[in-house]
């Protein structure tokens, strides 16, 4: 997504920059040069806003980066391990060398 773009969704959706900051959680100076390509969007960025944007009640053409997306295969289960509530379960030698003396 590039500054134009931004800018564009963010004027449809009515809002202030600092507005649209305060959505994405992040500062009104990051929105500004976002809009100014002094920062590249992020592709997570770019994602929310364009869920906020969808939410919002934007068209998808506003939204829609052209690039698109892959979506990873799922990894591979990891193999269970004995979790220990937090204080308890094993200790270290030395901790229990610590407590011998």
């Amino acid at each position: 997504m590039r500054g134009k773009q931004l800018r564009e969704i963010r004027g449809r959706m009515g809002l202030t920059q600092g507005q649209l900051a305060a959505c994405l959680r992040t500062t009104l100076n990051t929105v500004a040069r976002w809009e100014r390509d002094e920062v590249e969007i992020s592709g997570p960025v770019s994602l929310l806003i364009e869920i906020v944007a969808r939410e919002a009640g934007v068209a998808n053409s506003a939204t829609h980066t052209g690039r698109s997306r892959q979506v990873a295969p799922p990894k591979p289960a990891k193999s269970p391990r004995a979790t220990y509530p937090k204080g308890k379960g094993r200790k270290s030698k030395s901790t229990i060398q610590r407590k011998r003396r």
